[in-house]
């Protein structure tokens, strides 16, 4: 076991660990190779196919390069993976098995023909193609659908004491973390939205703070009719007076 500096601190690198969240994995390498083997063969493989496709590669790659060899792991929960990952993070550290995470929330990379294919004949993208601008309207009435895109998000989740001794500057307190499965469908959320709300009361009651106390949601707005459904149906938990709901 070695020490190692990282941000201005020296640690234990077993007490620092990595969770690299994706919501589907390497489809962009499966399609380019894919094709590689129609046209050439499979002689013609990549040998690096296999390791860009697994989902826990990121986070694997992040670990080697920051010596992070604590948990490292890559949850693969759709459009739930950054809740999850940063949920995750939070667990570790309040059990006490690492003193900071790096959770990266990187949703799936779907551009390409499959992905955009698969969710297209899930009818949950837009089809305003004239339109462009008016696309992607969460919570509108006339919402028909999402517009594709990529992005990632790289937070650390440190304990307390620990970010402060390193001198760390902190956004922000992650007090409370819940989550529940509707159980119903494979796509569209439970109709009451039990489930969502479930995972807010457990959020709350773990932060010990009260629906009063919240002021703000960060909706799942996917533009998509069903979803902005189960969203309004569960997005103001009981007796809280002021919420903003982002879309």
């Amino acid at each position: 076991m070695r020490a190692w500096t990282w941000g201005g601190g020296t640690g234990d690198p077993y007490r620092r660990g990595c969770v690299v969240g994706t919501g589907i994995g390497g489809l962009q390498t499966l399609e380019r190779q894919y094709q590689i083997l129609v046209d050439l063969g499979p002689e013609r493989h990549s040998p690096f196919m296999i390791p860009q496709m697994i989902c826990n590669m990121s986070a694997g790659l992040i670990a080697i390069e920051h010596n992070l060899r604590g948990p490292n792991f890559a949850p693969v929960s759709a459009c739930s993976t950054a809740a999850h990952s940063v949920g995750e993070a939070l667990s570790l550290i309040q059990h006490g098995d690492v003193d900071l995470m790096w959770p990266v929330a990187a949703p799936r990379p779907q551009v390409s023909v499959p992905g955009i294919g698969g969710f297209f004949a899930m009818r949950a993208m837009s089809t305003r193609n004239d339109a462009p601008e008016e696309s992607s309207r969460p919570f509108d009435a006339d919402h028909d659908g999402f517009v594709m895109g990529e992005g990632a998000a790289i937070l650390i989740v440190e304990e307390f004491e620990h970010a402060r001794k390193r001198d760390a500057k902190i956004y922000c307190e992650v007090t409370g973390f819940g989550m529940t499965c509707d159980a119903a469908h494979m796509t569209a959320p439970s109709e009451g939205g039990e489930g969502a709300a479930s995972a807010m009361t457990l959020a709350m009651s773990v932060g010990g703070v009260t629906a009063a106390d919240i002021d703000y949601i960060n909706a799942h707005g996917t533009s998509t009719p069903l979803n902005d459904k189960g969203r309004r149906s569960r997005s103001r938990p009981p007796s809280a007076k002021m919420m903003r709901v982002a879309r």
